[in-house]
């Protein structure tokens, strides 16, 4: 799982989850900096697949074969809630009803809870208030991942209670790597598919 997550600009987000993880230092809330779309959301998978695997390995890495596993891939498994905007912003409604209830239910079948919050800043102020009530006092159980492309719209006392890591767009040598892994072994595909692809979205 960590494989997959570390692709693009997201292998230093990775490599940090991963150490944090390994040395039983995982902070209980992160803000991923970077645009839509550069590895968030399978950083969130391994970090989820992680939490709640049953055969992890002592270096830190899930196995991906379990059932905690195989449904943190598919969006599946409660250890693992998106909370997206619902139209143009994340409002107080939201935190204060889903995001609360989600921080503080039992689910028994998660040992720990990965919380992503997309587009984190685009909650108005009413929303960032209340949702820092929850950072200031959060449950040992939950991890929370902010993803913002312009983090200057947060309050800083939500700044300040996230440790940053910063996902950069990814560039052409992201996209060959990708792409190899991608068409490289698959039927049909090679060196040519590579090339033909990445010339259309380099």
């Amino acid at each position: 799982m960590w494989a997959e997550a570390a692709v693009g600009g997201a292998r230093a987000a990775a490599t940090a989850l991963h150490d944090a993880i390994a040395s039983d230092r995982l902070s209980h809330a992160w803000l991923l900096v970077g645009p839509d779309g550069v590895g968030q959301h399978e950083l969130a998978v391994a970090l989820a697949s992680h939490a709640n695997c049953r055969d992890a390995s002592a270096d830190a890495r899930p196995c991906g074969h379990c059932d905690a596993c195989l449904r943190t891939a598919r969006d599946v498994h409660p250890a693992l809630m998106t909370f997206e905007p619902d139209g143009a912003a994340h409002r107080v409604e939201d935190v204060r009803g889903a995001w609360i209830d989600a921080a503080m239910r039992t689910t028994p079948e998660a040992r720990r809870k990965v919380l992503r919050i997309v587009a984190a800043d685009r909650m108005n102020v009413a929303a960032q208030n209340a949702f820092l009530k929850l950072l200031e006092e959060p449950p040992a159980s939950v991890v929370w991942i902010l993803e913002a492309e312009d983090p200057g719209r947060l309050l800083e006392t939500i700044l300040s209670r996230c440790r940053r890591v910063d996902l950069p767009p990814w560039g052409s040598d992201d996209v060959r790597a990708w792409l190899g892994a991608q068409l490289g072994g698959g039927a049909g595909g090679g060196a040519e598919d590579v090339a033909r692809i990445e010339s259309a979205v380099c």
